[in-house]
């Protein structure tokens, strides 16, 4: 599926359907507290791009060191992550407010993870210097690769069985790359971008143009499922807005 041909009419049209859903809620979650347990600028424009203008930043301090080993497949360990990010949000909150649940905790906290699955299977995160992200990229060349995004919504004022009202998921996208040379990759490298992102690359940087296609959501790629994120937050929406 090429982003040139019938790809961008898959990614525009999920668009669409997802603003479809959120705008009748957009005024009710924007008079909301939502938190983004995350520093990711595009994480937060994505939201921002569906009308939530108003959420509130607050990075997790989350080591993200769970045992991939210990998990069904990267979707799920993108899931895990993404819910532990978002409960270390949650009690950084609750210790504001001396161990209560107050009106200083969010309505909603959200918590995402992104990870790049190689064809071989192989999990990548960030790459940590420039010898991994080099490697990460010839992993990549010349094949397809999925990119997992696990998402966690928190509704800290809904109780549910187990305390804490939680909602977890995750989405792909299925990424074909170009060939890349080794001339290819080190000017990629020598750019800085792939230092802050999963796999090593972003989509919506200069390594657009190793992207033969995609199957899936683009915003996953770019590190946040706009479409699923919507579907699953709009059947939400009752449970704590009044």
């Amino acid at each position: 599926l090429g982003l040139t041909a019938h790809g961008v009419v898959v990614v525009v049209e999920r668009s669409v359907e997802s603003l479809r859903m959120i705008l009748t809620h957009v005024t009710a979650l924007n008079a909301s507290h939502i938190v983004l347990a995350s520093g990711s600028p595009r994480r937060r424009d994505i939201l921002r791009a569906l009308g939530l203008t108003d959420v509130v930043v607050r990075a997790s301090s989350f080591a993200e060191d769970l045992d991939k080993n210990a998990y069904d497949g990267a979707h799920a360990y993108a899931q895990a992550t993404a819910m532990a990010k978002a409960r270390d949000v949650y009690e950084m909150f609750v210790r504001d407010g001396g161990g209560e649940v107050g009106d200083g905790v969010p309505d909603v906290i959200i918590g995402a993870d992104t990870v790049v699955e190689s064809r071989d299977g192989a999990v990548m995160e960030k790459p940590s210097d420039e010898r991994e992200a080099k490697d990460m990229l010839r992993a990549l060349s010349n094949g397809s690769s999925k990119v997992h995004t696990g998402v966690a919504i928190l509704l800290p004022k809904v109780s549910a069985v187990t305390g804490v009202f939680e909602r977890g998921f995750s989405e792909t996208t299925t990424v074909e790359f170009a060939e890349l040379t080794e001339e290819e990759i080190d000017a990629y490298v020598a750019t800085g971008e792939p230092f802050d992102k999963a796999g090593g690359y972003g989509i919506q940087g200069q390594a657009a143009a190793f992207i033969k296609g995609i199957v899936g959501d683009y915003y996953n790629v770019m590190g946040f499922p706009m479409h699923a994120f919507s579907r699953e937050l709009s059947a939400l929406v009752p449970l704590f807005v009044k």
